[in-house]
């Protein structure tokens, strides 16, 4: 009998044994778990704040595109005032030319008569 009791102490005491070493290792994993969680938490903070940055750079570029854009027809546009000017400069230049090569023939023809 005594033999007995203490064969069941001592099944006892391994079960006790087993049953702490699985609460320990369940801790360790529950902690480690806890542990992943919030570097996981990290991360995301992280890439939602790299996301709103990238966003906020698109939404920069796009803006930039439009001005680049509404440049490059102000830009355009003067070129082509420009040229028009520099048309009429020569269209009126060759007008006064034209007059002057006429009023200086019409004096050579008149000296001559």
């Amino acid at each position: 009998a005594e033999k007995d009791k203490r064969l069941r102490l001592a099944e006892e005491n391994d079960s006790k044994d087993t049953l702490l070493k699985d609460l320990q290792e369940s801790v360790k994993q529950d902690n480690h778990a806890r542990f992943g969680q919030h570097e996981l938490a990290e991360m995301e903070t992280q890439v939602r704040s790299l996301a709103d940055a990238t966003l906020q750079k698109q939404s920069q570029v796009e803006l930039l595109r439009g001005e680049n854009k509404a440049l490059q027809n102000q830009l355009d546009l003067e070129r082509k005032r420009t040229r028009d000017a520099q048309n009429l400069i020569h269209a009126f230049s060759a007008q006064s030319k034209d007059r002057e090569r006429d009023l200086e023939g019409g004096m050579s023809s008149s000296e001559h008569d």
